[in-house]
């Protein structure tokens, strides 16, 4: 993953199409927190979101003495520092120590109140203020556990898989960690001789799922067994799915898998193939390839980057980065979004009208590592910036485009303007007062805005199609889709 992004770290232009996704406006600062001082050998933010709504995020980061160290801060739901964790909303005490440093990626867990953050060589555990619970490990910091690179967490058992090779010959094991007894235990499994395990995820039916690269065959696969390391042998063929053949070992080192199931049990595998076209299959619990999905059970998605998935009820979400090139034939990196049906595997023409979204800064390069779905027209991404500044964020889009265009505005909202707007003054009558009123043109830019008022001055902007972001007093938000026409 780090070989990739430093790959495509060249040059930036800018998207021109018309987006119905923007920035939700009461979140951070214009839709993103951002965190500044990035180190250049690390690219994959990570993070969770707690049952309250408040966000944690993990990555490490280089200080202003340009020392390397690790963080885990915790937002607010708004995209504020939550000041009451750690020290302001940022726990580094453990920045000197480099065995906690990862150049590819962390794991968060939560677990009751407590947060783990697993790293190559170690994990670490605060509790909800941010504090490392001392019984824990050393003083809160669990080394020379299992390999914890790949893992799931089921109950309070963290499996994960490990890797060794003598000889020639591979040897791999599932290993487990009680998160509370911190009792450890290993197996080996002798039926997979080459290759290793980059991903585990917990599978259907009490299986787990291992996300397997063989440098021999030059493969990616998905094998099933069960929590105490058997083979399933009614998975798939002989417990093992293949997921993409690749045509040689330099494909399959700059190629990237993402996995995730749905509530059902099916199997939702994203590999990059070919540059940068991204393959979307679905497999049912049997590890069978669901045939009316997409053509023939694979949807192709061109000038894509998949890092990350997510399922929520019928739709599945991928985000990563769209990348192109220009006139000059340089790469240009955007965040991009992209929500397909999990049934037929066609794009949800529902979202931003083409079932795709891509972000446009106007700034910076950007792609996302995580993303979260909170409803059907709202999600929060994390990840981080490429050029020119190597900075973390986390942003909250919302999904305008079920929204109504007519003056009749929602019932519940009690909301009224003259739509489309033919003078210099767009005004809303609303039941409840109105805090602010923003305006964003069909890139997501904010063009206007204005506080305490229920009109906002549009004399400066072109005829066209805009968003209109109201917060009203009772923190109601409210987007309305505006058309000037003078």
């Amino acid at each position: 993953m780090k070989k990739i992004f430093t790959f495509l770290a060249l040059t930036l232009t800018f998207a021109t199409s018309a987006q119905d996704i923007i920035p939700d406006d009461t979140f951070g600062i214009d839709g993103f927190f951002t965190i500044e001082e990035f180190n250049d050998g690390t690219g994959n933010t990570t993070s969770a979101i707690q049952a309250d709504g408040k966000i944690i995020l993990v990555d490490q980061r280089t200080t202003s003495e340009r020392v390397d160290e690790l963080f885990i801060a915790r937002l607010n739901a708004d995209g504020t520092p939550d000041l009451s964790f750690a020290d302001n909303g940022f726990f580094t005490d453990v920045q000197f120590d480099e065995r906690l440093l990862n150049p590819d990626n962390y794991q968060i867990f939560l677990l009751q109140d407590d947060i783990f953050v697993l790293t190559t060589n170690g994990i670490i555990r605060l509790n909800s203020n941010g504090e490392l619970v001392t019984t824990f490990g050393d003083n809160g910091v669990l080394f020379d556990a299992p390999t914890v690179r790949n893992s799931t967490l089921i109950g309070n058992i963290l499996y994960s898989t490990s890797f060794e090779s003598f000889d020639g010959v591979d040897f791999n094991f599932l290993d487990t960690l009680n998160l509370n007894t911190e009792q450890t235990s290993s197996t080996q499994l002798n039926f997979l001789n080459e290759g290793f395990t980059v991903g585990l995820i917990e599978g259907a039916n009490g299986l787990l799922y291992l996300e397997r690269i063989n440098d021999q065959t030059n493969e990616t696969t998905i094998t099933a067994i069960d929590i105490n390391g058997n083979l399933n042998t009614t998975f798939g063929n002989n417990g093992t799915i293949l997921i993409h053949q690749f045509s040689d070992i330099d494909e399959l080192e700059q190629s990237f898998v993402s996995i995730k199931l749905d509530t059902a049990g099916n199997l939702y595998a994203s590999v990059l193939v070919n540059g940068f076209t991204t393959l979307v299959q679905k497999f049912d619990t049997n590890g069978n390839l669901v045939t009316d999905f997409g053509n023939a059970g694979t949807t192709s998605i061109p000038n894509t980057l998949i890092t990350t998935l997510n399922v929520s009820g019928n739709l599945l979400y991928l985000a990563g980065a769209e990348i192109t090139t220009d006139a000059d034939e340089q790469l240009i990196i955007e965040l991009s979004v992209v929500r397909l049906n999990t049934e037929t595997g066609e794009l949800d023409t529902t979202f931003n009208n083409t079932g795709i979204f891509v972000f446009d800064s106007n700034t910076l390069e950007e792609f996302a590592s995580d993303i979260h779905i909170l409803s059907e027209d709202t999600f929060i991404v994390s990840g981080n910036s490429i050029r020119p500044n190597r900075n973390q964020y986390v942003a909250r889009f919302i999904n305008s485009n079920l929204l109504s265009t007519n003056d009749t505005a929602l019932p519940t909202n009690s909301i009224r303007f003259k739509n489309p707007i033919t003078t210099d003054v767009l005004a809303f009558s609303s039941a409840v007062s109105i805090d602010n009123i923003s305006l964003y043109n069909t890139l997501g830019r904010k063009v206007a805005f204005t506080k305490n008022t229920n009109k906002i001055n549009t004399s400066t902007l072109s005829n066209g199609t805009y968003f209109a972001h109201l917060t009203l007093k009772d923190k109601q938000i409210i987007t309305k889709k505006v058309i000037i026409n003078r």
